[in-house]
């Protein structure tokens, strides 16, 4: 520990990181969560296999691994979602129609949950997560030229749509919604990840100096985004950041650098557990075409880690889909 500010504040502490998911398989967009009542823990993901090297299916680890549940249905592809107590939501695309959903999924029952009324259509829905009511979620269609960043509210079938851009642009990625805030980035000549406020509707950018690269954002209940800033180009100087939207201080860096070469493709994810959050995050290698997940723990109040390795670099790499396949190809 490196020190306590107030008595009942937690010890500002250097992070930990530690591999989740870190098979030779092509394993990313991992969530987590937890039944308060029961305490167990959930953690999602999707991954291929050995035999079937382009084919990806969402899967459910309760209690770290005791019980796996494969969420996605035969004859379809799963992909990444989110988590909210027993609830979990997730991306499905039957192998004929080619038609992608977006699927809801009570863990405790290991069943499916009626789908609400207007939260699919016959455009392409990806890449969802979920708290309380709401739902944040891309939305896009090759034809009509659009792709949007939406948010879904299952009670009342309020849909607000946070930004959009052409198709052919494709410049506009969700991330996570979390109590009072839901957040997304925005590519151009700058990269921006902005935090959106859903009682007030304000939008607020993360500080942006020099007009990097900031994109795939995670935000907590209490307005504390976490986000990736890199150089031009795939694996350049990549770092993780906290920066909080009700105490808007500097950018905290978490991670100092991941290797040359290695970037993080899908969005980031936090959870809270009551006591601290931890921080998923996949490690994608660029030009290789692999990628595993990683947690840091005590993303709240860690400062800046020492460089981090990782897990797998021997790996042989499988042939895969290209990073950003979940939206309508």
């Amino acid at each position: 520990a490196l020190g306590t500010w107030a008595s009942g504040t937690p010890a500002w502490a250097v992070a930990t990181v530690v591999g989740v998911k870190t098979t030779s398989l092509y394993e990313a967009g991992a969530a987590a969560g937890m039944d308060t009542a029961s305490g167990d823990t959930y953690v999602s993901w999707y991954q291929n296999s050995d035999g079937s090297p382009r084919h990806f299916n969402a899967y459910l680890d309760i209690n770290g691994g005791s019980t796996t549940i494969k969420l996605n249905a035969r004859n379809t592809f799963g992909w990444d979602g989110g988590i909210d107590g027993t609830t979990m939501v997730f991306q499905e695309v039957p192998e004929d129609t080619g038609n992608s959903d977006l699927v809801l999924y009570d863990i405790a029952s290991t069943s499916r949950l009626p789908e609400p009324a207007g939260l699919n259509n016959r455009f392409w829905q990806w890449g969802p997560t979920l708290s309380g009511d709401w739902v944040l979620y891309g939305e896009n269609n090759r034809r009509r030229d659009f792709s949007r960043v939406k948010l879904h509210n299952d009670s009342t079938g309020e849909e607000r749509t946070l930004t959009e851009s052409s198709y052919t642009a494709f410049n506009v990625w969700q991330g996570q919604v979390n109590g009072d805030y839901a957040v997304y980035s925005r590519t151009g000549r700058a990269w921006n990840v902005f935090v959106y406020q859903i009682s007030t509707g304000i939008r607020t950018a993360v500080p942006n100096p020099n007009d990097k690269f900031n994109y795939s954002p995670a935000v907590t209940a209490d307005g504390t985004v976490y986000y990736t800033r890199s150089g031009n180009g795939c694996g350049v100087n990549v770092r993780l950041y906290r920066w909080s939207v009700l105490s808007p201080a500097d950018p905290a860096v978490l991670l100092r650098e991941l290797p040359e070469g290695a970037d993080i493709t899908e969005s980031l994810y936090a959870f809270n557990d009551g006591a601290s959050t931890s921080l998923y995050f996949d490690r994608f290698r660029c030009g290789v075409g692999d990628s595993n997940i990683y947690r840091l723990d005590a993303a709240d109040t860690a400062t800046a880690v020492r460089a981090f390795v990782g897990h797998g670099d021997a790996h042989a790499a499988k042939a895969i889909a290209p990073p950003g396949a979940r939206p309508e190809a």
